[in-house]
């Protein structure tokens, strides 16, 4: 996802600080998107010391989620959505943010396939089983 591959070499060596920080915006490979011709956007992401990646980050600065409801999903250690839900709020002000799915990383894929298709129908979006 970072524009240049050296970055993830040098990834495990930062510090959590460095992932966190609030003014970092990683170039990536394709950073914007044509986000027009949908209304939710499913965002799937890992939680980084309690919070978004700052790849995701850039993402969301980069394009327009204005009027768009985000439904985020995460995968963490034990941290639950942390603050990902304010990150975002605060990234994508005229977005409606929503707390979708946490997934802990030790759950197996059943589980994860389960939870997910029960919160899908409980918030009334269409899926398929398959």
């Amino acid at each position: 996802m970072y524009g240049d591959h050296r970055d993830l070499h040098s990834f495990p060596t930062r510090r959590s600080s460095d992932l966190i920080d609030d003014e970092a915006f990683p170039s990536l490979v394709q950073d914007k998107l044509d986000l027009s011709t949908y209304d939710v956007i499913f965002l799937g992401t890992p939680v980084w010391s309690g919070h978004i990646p700052r790849p995701i980050a850039t993402f969301l600065k980069h394009n327009n989620t204005q009027g768009k409801t985000i439904v985020v999903m995460n995968i963490h250690l034990g941290s639950r959505f942390g603050s990902t839900i304010n990150d975002i709020k605060k990234l994508c002000p005229n977005a409606k943010v929503i707390a979708g799915i946490s997934v802990r990383a030790s759950d197996d894929n059943q589980s994860v396939k389960q939870k997910t298709l029960e919160w899908l129908t409980a918030h009334s979006f269409s899926h398929n089983t398959q």
